[in-house]
Formats: C-alpha cells, sequence, structure tokens
C-alpha cells in the first residue's frame, strides 16, 4: 500500500527556504515511518492543466495496517501540521501497491 503526500510550493519571498525546509521534513519523516521505500518528487504542469499540487511524496509500506498506521505516526502528523501553518495545502490520500512480479 502506497501513502501520496501532496502540497504546493510556499509563497513569498521564503519559497526556496520554504521547499528545502519541507525537502528536509519529508526525508525526516519518511525515514521515522518504517517504509519499504519513499520518493520525494516535484510534478509538473503541463499546457491547460493547472495542477493542485506542486510536491509529491509517495511512501511504500509492507502492509495496508502499516500505511493507515502512519497517518497517526508523530513525524508524519507535525510534517503535515507544520504543512498547513506554512500554507503548503498538504494533502494525503493510498494508493494500492502494483503487483510485483515473482
Amino acid at each position: 500500500m502506497r501513502m501520496l503526500v501532496m502540497w504546493r510550493h510556499p509563497e513569498g519571498p521564503s519559497a526556496r527556504d520554504g521547499a528545502e525546509w519541507a525537502h528536509r521534513e519529508a526525508v525526516r519523516a519518511t525515514a521515522a515511518l518504517g517504509a519499504k521505500r519513499a520518493a520525494l518528487v516535484q510534478l509538473l504542469p503541463v499546457d491547460h492543466h493547472p495542477l493542485e499540487h506542486d510536491w509529491l511524496l509517495e511512501v511504500d509500506f509492507a502492509s495496508e495496517e502499516r500505511a493507515f498506521a502512519a497517518l497517526r505516526a508523530p513525524a508524519l502528523v507535525d510534517l503535515l501540521l507544520d504543512l498547513r501553518m506554512l500554507g503548503m495545502k498538504p494533502a494525503v490520500t493510498f494508493a494500492e501497491s502494483p503487483a510485483e512480479d515473482d
């Protein structure tokens, strides 16, 4: 099961500092979650299709239970609260992981 966390760029003159901070905190939070894999990627806009979010943190867990339990993990709770306080409008959703080849 994959957890997908998305957020917007911070606004204002501190946008670069905010992006660096968000990257650093996303890495820290995922390290504390015990995930199988995590990837942080910047989302790119396509003409005539505006984006709601600019960043995607994809965290892959060994089981559905671990993925949903991560929502209560202090590291993730803190990250989401900080992103909200900075006006970065975080959103969280889940997606099934693709079947692994045998």
